[in-house]
């Protein structure tokens, strides 16, 4: 996919009101798949280099405080949109590609329904979960730095 993105200002302005003009969703999909993949690249990289360079800050306790204490939650959300966006975006694009659906019109609508749910249900349990640390991050505000001890 990267081979097709532009690779100046003046090709993506082009690209871009193909885009507005043809209206096609498909392209769309792959607009916002590229946007995620970039998004994924610069917050999984800063993701990664703090979970191998902290490991003893995973735990509960650890990881509310880092994401409530340190604000760290609208990293987090960003990431979690991006990464959810990014997977069922492309297994749709796989879908399409290995022919797996039958290419109509209604197959297609109907395998679009049917990731949008379960982006749903995934963007759900994800924001959960973030909600979840951040109401124990705010519960254990005044014991920043504590571990957790099962």
């Amino acid at each position: 996919a990267m081979r097709k993105f532009p690779s100046s200002y003046r090709q993506y302005r082009i690209f871009k009101s193909h885009t507005n003009n043809f209206k096609h969703i498909d392209t769309t999909l792959w607009l916002y798949q590229i946007t995620t993949g970039f998004i994924m690249f610069f917050f999984g990289s800063i993701h990664l280099s703090l979970m191998m360079t902290q490991p003893d800050q995973i735990g509960p306790y650890a990881s509310a405080d880092r994401i409530v204490s340190e604000w760290m939650w609208p990293f987090y959300l960003i990431l979690l949109i991006s990464v959810i966006l990014h997977a069922f975006i492309g297994l749709y694009r796989l879908i399409l590609k290995w022919g797996i659906f039958v290419h109509t019109k209604k197959a297609r609508t109907n395998l679009r329904k049917g990731l949008i749910a379960i982006i749903i249900i995934y963007t759900l349990i994800g924001l959960m979960s973030l909600g979840q640390y951040m109401i124990i991050g705010y519960q254990h505000m005044d014991k920043v730095g504590e571990r957790y001890q099962p």
